[in-house]
């Protein structure tokens, strides 16, 4: 049984890059310099940049407080379908549909630091450790494997667990847990050290899209949804009631808190702010801001018609950038708070 979310990013082309801050102003400004359909998004938590792959297979940084290129760095050929930035900004990794991935310096990009092969289908997800020392990287053939980032070397590649494309994975702060959640509805935790599983938590009633990680690294946050297995469309795809955010005890996998963050929609993604406040992303066009795990939001942003499939949010939680997808796809950035 299906549930309504299951939609592949990496299958999803995007015909433009635009990026804009919507909040006050009425017009967008068109970035120049991206060929090709886009499809990866990240921001660094610092909140100065901004990396976008495309189908060209080139992959992107803007400096996400002027909107203006400073890097673009060639593919080895297919899709770059993930990307992920340090957290200071420095380091770009790039995966590709080719399930090769290259890590670059940002600030001397014309030089490639490392190329890491392993996977055997295309990457879906990456993110760096807090100290970027260490990358994750998942891939629809359903494996996830570990890198120093720094030496540029494989740390070998997790047991088997996802029976589905890995689509989110999130280091705790710390850089002892690793987050993941795939396509087959589960959320796994995973001890770094010693590469093995500390629990799983199937049945998450749509794929784990987004995982994130509370400040002192204690939580877990997953986003999933509710569905009625009653209530069947013709072609037994399983009817989504809500779409939710749960917290996790990291130690013990027990279940903290639950929210729906919307009616009949899904939750695309979640970042987590150090005030233990987060951000959704819903199918229904929504950003919503809540204060801490609360009943309702605090902040309601309407995207417009245009579908949404991904976001991404600096620690500082002002501003969001936003992958749309539809007739003129993408990519937004919207004013969440006071500068």
């Amino acid at each position: 049984m299906r549930s309504l979310c299951l939609r592949s990013l990496a299958m999803i082309g995007f015909s433009s890059l635009m990026l804009t801050s919507l909040s006050f102003a009425q017009s967008a400004k068109e970035l120049r310099g991206q060929e090709g359909a886009v499809y990866a998004l990240a921001v660094s938590k610092n909140g100065r940049v901004l990396a976008t792959g495309n189908q060209a297979g080139t992959a992107s940084v803007w400096d996400f407080e002027t909107r203006k290129e400073l890097l673009e760095v060639p593919g080895p050929g297919g899709i770059a379908t993930a990307v992920a930035l340090s957290d200071d900004g420095q380091w770009l990794a790039v995966g590709y549909s080719t399930g090769a991935i290259h890590l670059w310096h940002v600030p001397t990009g014309s030089e490639k630091i490392a190329s890491l092969g392993g996977h055997t289908d295309a990457i879906s997800v990456l993110t760096f450790s807090a100290d970027g020392r260490l990358l994750a990287s998942g891939s629809w053939d359903k494996s996830i494997r570990l890198w120093d980032a720094t030496a540029g070397k494989s740390l070998g590649e997790l047991p088997s667990g996802h029976l589905g494309g890995v689509v989110s994975l999130a280091f705790s702060p710390d850089g002892k847990l690793l987050a993941s959640g795939g396509r087959d509805r589960v959320l796994r935790l995973w001890d770094v050290s010693s590469r093995s599983e500390k629990w799983s938590k199937p049945d998450q009633g749509s794929a784990v899209w987004s995982v994130a990680f509370t400040a002192d690294s204690r939580g877990v946050v997953s986003v999933g949804g509710s569905i009625d297995p009653e209530r069947l469309q013709t072609d037994k795809v399983a009817q989504l009631i809500a779409g939710e955010v749960r917290l996790w005890d990291a130690s013990n996998g027990q279940e903290v808190a639950r929210r729906k963050a919307a009616d009949l929609a899904c939750v695309r993604g979640v970042a987590l702010l150090p005030s233990g406040d987060f951000i959704t992303l819903t199918d229904d066009r929504k950003i919503r801001m809540w204060d801490k795990m609360h009943t309702e939001p605090k902040k309601e942003i309407d995207l417009g018609e245009v579908g949404v499939v991904a976001f991404a949010v600096p620690s500082d939680g002002k501003r969001a950038a936003v992958l749309h997808v539809g007739r003129k796809s993408t990519v937004t950035i919207w004013q969440l708070g006071k500068d």
